[in-house]
């Protein structure tokens, strides 16, 4: 069960609402983090890790060059070497000409999860969504956050994140932005202290 959530847990004002526990999701709400800010990482199913877990991927990919070097450096290569640490299942391998992560699903969700728990400024809520957003203009006034064990909590964010997928939060604010049958397009932003 998760804990309450109540207003004096977090100093609301200052808080990013990120919606969605998938690899975008999970990687805002870390990068907020770190940066210093308190974020509230909503999700609507009981675990983190959206597609690999879900879908039960057993590989990642993306991570690695045609040579099997990582990338990038940041937040996927701490990922991967979490990952290859915990488990000697975990190890890149070639397919093809591409280079991939292998993981177990259910290992890959146990150290996501951890992951957020340990990171010091990020409420992770799960089994929880945003069940309404009052908007003017161009800003986000208010979201209300309805969790589980029915409890709700209404703030006023810092910034609030759609990392759903499939724009869920964009379609609560106005529908009309998300054409019917529209590819959609993922905006990456950097998010400033003031």
């Amino acid at each position: 069960m998760q804990p309450e959530i109540q207003k004096n847990q977090l100093n609301v004002s200052k808080t990013v609402v990120v919606v969605g526990a998938g690899a975008t999701g999970m990687g805002c709400a870390l990068t907020v983090a770190m940066s210093g800010l308190k974020v509230i990482l909503v999700e609507k199913t009981r675990k983190p890790g959206g597609t690999v877990r879900q879908a039960l991927i057993h590989t990642i990919g993306g991570l690695f060059d045609d040579q099997g070097e990582l990338i990038n450096q940041g937040l996927s290569a701490e990922l991967t070497e979490r990952l290859i640490q915990t488990s000697p299942q975990t190890k890149k391998r070639r397919i093809g000409k591409t280079w991939v992560l292998d993981v177990d699903p259910e290992h890959y969700t146990q150290v996501v999860t951890e992951w957020l728990a340990t990171t010091t400024g990020i409420s992770a809520r799960y089994q929880t969504e945003i069940t309404h957003i009052a908007a003017q203009n161009t800003y986000i006034n208010e979201v209300t956050i309805h969790g589980n064990n029915d409890q709700t909590l209404t703030l006023q964010p810092r910034a609030l994140v759609d990392a759903t997928g499939n724009a869920n939060i964009v379609r609560l604010i106005d529908a009309t932005l998300v054409d019917k049958g529209m590819a959609l397009g993922v905006l990456y932003f950097i998010l400033a202290q003031y």
